[in-house]
């Protein structure tokens, strides 16, 4: 909780008097799609990746006309070495091959500076990600049912 909730607000509001004196700036959160949907397996992380979200969305109301922005980074998989040990560790309960969709680091790079160059206030990902946000958003019933037949219980100690 302390790296992916407490640290962005801390900072935010440590850097926040200058900005506003300033009347410029862009706070960049980088939250998750397990922040807008959740996946089973990972509640602490969807938690902390949701108040994130809800942070730094009440946080760009409150800035709202100071020349201070937000940017909320709602990333996908991206294929680091981290994203292996999450489909490693996920794998033993949820089947991932539905979400078999991953961006390289230097595309989501590029599509976190293209929000940038339009002064966007989210940063979405696109394919099948996409699409799983617009169902839970839309038809969460439709997404709980899809995670749901997922999921496998696994009795073992992992």
């Amino acid at each position: 909780m302390g790296v992916n909730l407490n640290a962005p607000i801390l900072l935010s509001r440590l850097l926040l008097p200058q900005m506003l004196k300033n009347k410029l700036g862009l706070i960049i959160n980088n939250a998750s799609v397990s922040g807008e949907f959740y996946f089973p397996c990972a509640q602490v992380y969807a938690a902390t990746k949701s108040g994130l979200t809800l942070f730094t969305k009440s946080l760009q109301m409150e800035l709202e006309g100071t020349g201070v922005n937000t940017l909320l980074l709602v990333t996908p998989g991206v294929e680091t070495k981290m994203m292996t040990q999450l489909k490693d560790d996920y794998s033993k309960h949820l089947e991932l091959d539905f979400l078999n969709t991953t961006i390289t680091p230097e595309a989501w790079v590029s599509k976190i500076m293209h929000s940038i160059s339009k002064g966007q206030r989210v940063c979405y990902p696109g394919g099948t990600t996409r699409v799983g946000l617009f169902l839970n958003r839309h038809a969460p019933k439709v997404f709980e049912k899809i995670m749901a037949s997922k999921f496998k219980r696994n009795n073992s100690s992992n």
